[in-house]
């Protein structure tokens, strides 16, 4: 899937794919993942590292972007990596889907 981007004030949840496809991780491989925005970003990785949750703070400028890095360290030592810039988008407005009437006095 492209990477589309965050909305300011969201989430977007990402995953590395190793390259080329249908290449394979051995296990024991562990992951770290960076933002180049860390004033703006909070990054929560998964459990097992595949994936991270990077939330974009209410303070980002719409239309800016970071750069989200993963490094993977295979058991033997040696790292492989990769990055994406991830663009800023305004804040999702939520539609109203119904009404409800309040009384009021």
């Amino acid at each position: 899937m492209p990477i589309t981007g965050v909305p300011v004030g969201g989430t977007g949840t990402f995953q590395e794919s190793g390259l080329p496809a249908g290449s394979v991780f051995p296990t024991g491989t562990s992951f770290a993942w960076t933002s180049s925005d860390t004033a703006n970003t909070t990054l929560t990785p998964s459990t097992d590292g595949t994936q991270v949750a990077v939330a974009v703070g209410s303070g980002a400028t719409v239309g800016g972007s970071t750069t989200l890095s993963c490094v993977a360290t295979l058991p033997g030592g040696g790292t492989v990596s990769g990055s994406a810039t991830v663009p800023y988008l305004p804040a999702a407005v939520t539609v109203p889907t119904s009404i409800q009437i309040d009384q009021l006095s």
